[in-house]
């Protein structure tokens, strides 16, 4: 489990390290990675000592969405009771996103 918490922190410390010396970054975040304010706490626990320990960093969270081919699409909380059905057509909801991140900008 911490492992998959570590993980996007450590992608994005490589990513940001290959971009070279940067003052900054913006992020999409999916909540179900984990929420902006863990990201923050891990990210300046590992990146104490380094070039990265002051950068500034705009996190921006992506609620968890499930959809379906009818078009139907709700954020997690909106599923009641937790059915994995689409209330429209009875058809699986499957993940549209809130599962990954993305780096929008270094600077």
């Amino acid at each position: 489990m911490f492992i998959n918490k570590v993980r996007p922190v450590l992608d994005v410390i490589e990513e940001l390290s290959e971009s070279g010396c940067v003052k900054g970054f913006r992020m999409r975040l999916g909540e179900g990675l984990m929420n902006s304010d863990s990201f923050s706490r891990i990210f300046n626990r590992f990146a104490e000592g380094t070039i990265f320990e002051d950068i500034d960093m705009e996190v921006e969270e992506v609620p968890v969405r499930y959809g379906c081919e009818c078009g139907y699409v709700r954020n997690l909380s909106a599923l009641s009771g937790g059915s994995s059905n689409c209330p429209r057509c009875g058809n699986d909801l499957e993940v549209v996103e809130g599962f990954d991140y993305e780096l929008l900008d270094v600077f």
